[in-house]
């Protein structure tokens, strides 16, 4: 007796099921956390790797769905709900994180020096700290470091007679090592292909590594951002960072899923130093004259 279509077992998951699935979980289950709604945020987490596991995922690499087992496992030897939930929370992002690849190396952007980088293409000003109207600007910064997880890096942003400055240090204690500046902002930059920085690193910091950062009106809700990296000189220059290359939704340094950036609706722009190479530690300053969109 022959089987019918009816009868065929279900198609295996893809990576990007289980992506997509577990990203409405962990949203579904953060809207109940909100709402102080504790057990329908476990279940919200608890359903959603459950589902996963239960399917058919031949086609999915096995430590990502190990991860989720041993967030199982995790949460059954707790007690409290609100333990149960961070270990699922851990287990999804873990799981997540890696089905994402973040070991994929990405491109780094360098400063272009010269008034030719300047000139090309069409831009649009949105920061300037070279003039007076500058300070209007740098008032729209703030702090953000490593502190607010137990470390002991620091960063500040100042202004001078030549532009703003974001400078500090970072340190590896306490598991610090990293140090960050952010702009609340309401941007709509969908014209346009990127965001540029006009930038120049102090005499002896040109080999470091600067990562530029976006939120759109999700990132605020759901405490995700993008990054990208780049490189500045010791003579001021321009960066030209494109908007395709923000495309690693994170979310304390683990890859999240969800939709792409929004350009149109971008909340917040930052400029952070992170731990890796020796180099990256210690102390730190970088130059900012101006920020803006480009159109090449």
């Amino acid at each position: 007796m022959s089987s019918s279509a009816d009868d065929a077992a279900p198609a295996p998951w893809t990576v990007k099921d289980v992506l997509e699935h577990l990203g409405a979980a962990s949203s579904s289950a953060r809207v109940r956390t909100s709402m102080q709604d504790i057990d329908g945020a476990l279940a919200a987490y608890a359903k959603g790797i459950a589902r996963v596991l239960d399917a058919s995922t031949s086609r999915v690499p096995k430590e990502a769905l190990e991860f989720l087992r041993e967030g199982v496992a995790s949460a059954d030897a707790s007690r409290a709900a609100e333990d149960k939930i961070l270990a699922l929370r851990r287990a999804m992002d873990r799981a997540t994180d890696c089905l994402m690849n973040p070991k994929e190396p990405k491109d780094m952007y360098e400063a272009e020096v010269g008034a030719q980088a300047r000139d090309r293409g069409e831009t649009v000003r949105l920061m300037s700290f070279a003039s007076a109207a500058g300070g209007d600007d740098a008032k729209r910064w703030r702090a953000l470091n490593d502190g607010v997880m137990g470390g002991m890096s620091d960063g500040f942003f100042m202004t001078g007679e030549r532009g703003a400055n974001f400078v500090g240090n970072v340190s590896l204690e306490r598991n610090g090592g990293f140090a960050s500046v952010r702009a609340a902002v309401e941007e709509d930059g969908e014209a346009y292909d990127g965001i540029y920085v006009d930038v120049v690193a102090a005499e002896d910091n040109a080999s470091k590594t600067w990562l530029f950062i976006l939120k759109d009106d999700l990132c605020m809700r759901e405490q995700m951002n993008f990054k990208t990296a780049f490189k500045a000189k010791g003579e001021l220059g321009r960066v030209k960072l494109p908007f395709e290359a923000f495309n690693r939704p994170e979310r304390m340094g683990r890859a999240m899923y969800r939709e792409p950036l929004r350009t149109r609706m971008l909340r917040e722009f930052g400029f952070m130093i992170l731990k890796g190479d020796d180099v990256q530690v210690g102390r730190f300053a970088l130059g900012i004259a101006e920020i803006g969109f480009y159109r090449d």
